[in-house]
């Protein structure tokens, strides 16, 4: 169908145009059920902006969460789920006093009851606190796999050391978050985070001009703090301006509350 001249041009404009057609009977005589995963449904709502409405699915009866159409009013439940919260609420206490290995316990018995995205994320982080580096980054490209649409997911896919991999996530997470700032907790900050971890790898390739551009775009998204500043720092050590760098460092030092001046080396 998106293989010829006319008609929809693209996989998710195929879905619409099919949805549209099946709607003109009406939900009372359409013989099928539509089954769209979270991405696929996000295209497919970007494409149509006369779709009818689906309804989201959550549990694991289709893997993750999901949308369905026609909607039949029922959500599904994993048993167990009404442990859901009170798990997930000690995990983040735990976390949040800084005893992650025994929120990491927890967590496991969480994703056993209801796998999820914001748990998977918390796992993740919970092994980089640990120094776990490798169990983090696995953890994050599971969860991104498998709930693409998780923006606060992918700085974590920073720690993949082959550049072209991990830039390909990076650009993504930016992607995402620019156009559904909503998904993320803080959707300057994220941006800013991503732009900085592209621009570091792109003054590690040479591509100084590139580096330049989005550390630039970094500290107009997000202008508290001196993370493009330390980023600067990093990138004028590494040409082996060590003055510039001590420079960058206190500047970067000055504007970030909390942080002594005199720890500029």
């Amino acid at each position: 169908v998106t293989g010829g001249s006319a008609g929809p041009r693209s996989g998710a404009e195929a879905v619409a145009e099919a949805v549209r057609l099946l709607a003109r009977a009406g939900e009372s005589e359409v013989p099928v059920t539509i089954l769209l995963s979270d991405l696929l449904h996000w295209h497919v709502a970007r494409t149509a902006s006369s779709l009818p409405p689906f309804q989201r699915v959550r549990g694991t009866a289709f893997g993750p969460d999901h949308w369905t159409w026609p909607a039949d009013g029922t959500t599904a439940e994993t048993p167990g789920g009404r442990r859901v919260p009170a798990l997930w609420r000690r995990a983040r206490g735990l976390m949040h006093r800084g005893d992650h290995a025994s929120a990491m316990d927890v967590l496991v018995d969480l994703l056993a009851v209801r796998p999820g995205p914001e748990p998977l994320l918390a796992l993740g982080r919970c092994h980089l606190e640990l120094g776990g580096r490798r169990a983090a980054l696995e953890t994050c490209r599971y969860l991104l796999r498998r709930y693409p649409l998780t923006p606060d997911a992918y700085p974590l896919m920073d720690l993949e050391e082959q550049d072209d991999v991990a830039r390909g996530f990076l650009t993504a997470g930016l992607r995402i978050v620019r156009a559904r700032p909503a998904l993320a907790a803080e959707p300057e900050r994220l941006e800013h985070d991503l732009l900085l971890a592209l621009a570091a790898r792109a003054y590690r390739r040479g591509e100084r001009r590139e580096g330049d551009r989005l550390v630039n775009e970094a500290a107009q998204a997000y202008p508290a703090g001196g993370a493009p500043l330390r980023v600067l720092a990093v990138e004028a050590l590494r040409r082996g301006d060590r003055e510039g760098a001590r420079g960058l460092l206190a500047a970067a030092l000055a504007r970030t509350p909390g942080t002594s001046r005199t720890c500029v080396p």
